[in-house]
């Protein structure tokens, strides 16, 4: 993609208006991961690790990967989930160009 601006970095630049411009963004992964059962609706283990495997079919899936183009990206985890109504309290920009780069969702 073409951006007009100042190049910081191999992966970061800046528009004229002073917008920052992040490329080749990891925003996804195959493989393991830790996640903590409340992240997964798991009651019996809430505040516990689970360790869960990540298949490239799943996280390279056509309609899982468009369902990120253009939504907002957040700074750390908020408490709550972000919806259409509160999504100008948390967002911090937005996610484009999603593609797979070897093991790792990119944007």
């Amino acid at each position: 993609m073409q951006f007009y601006g100042s190049k910081l970095s191999e992966n970061i630049g800046e528009t004229p208006e002073g917008y920052l411009i992040c490329r080749n963004v990891q925003i996804g992964r195959i493989g393991e991961q830790d996640y903590l059962g409340q992240e997964l609706n798991l009651n019996d283990k809430y505040d516990e690790t689970v360790k869960v495997y990540r298949l490239p079919e799943d996280v390279f899936d056509k309609v899982s990967m468009a369902s990120f183009e253009g939504k907002p990206f957040t700074d750390n985890h908020p408490q709550e989930h972000v919806t259409v109504d509160n999504a100008a309290m948390y967002s911090k920009g937005h996610i484009q160009n999603i593609r797979r780069d070897g093991d790792y969702l990119v944007g």
